[in-house]
């Protein structure tokens, strides 16, 4: 059974993103290219939706709080490139105008 990211984000963001054995069996085939589409969609939504926590508010309150959401700022930036990345259309990349 896959699960989700937590709705509201942990007070910590050093701890472990749940999974189950869906998402390690996905990230594990897509690791050596030999993942169906189901667990590609899988495992790319677990890094950037669990690992990354892109969809997450980075602000963390507390005595720590700056340390903190300076860590979770930098996930979500990890999971914004990704995501970015998939957001360009590679045709324009062989233009030679581009």
């Amino acid at each position: 059974m896959t699960r989700k990211p937590p709705a509201v984000p942990p007070k910590s963001v050093l701890g472990s993103i749940p999974y189950g054995k869906a998402e390690l069996n996905a990230m594990y085939a897509w690791s050596i290219g030999a993942a169906t589409e189901a667990q590609q969609l899988l495992a790319f939504s677990h890094v950037v939706g669990g690992l990354c926590r892109y969809h997450d508010v980075s602000f963390r309150p507390g005595e720590d709080g700056r340390r903190d959401t300076d860590f979770a700022e930098g996930r979500r930036f990890v999971g914004a490139e990704i995501l970015k990345m998939t957001r360009v259309n590679p045709a324009i990349l062989e233009r030679d105008d581009a």
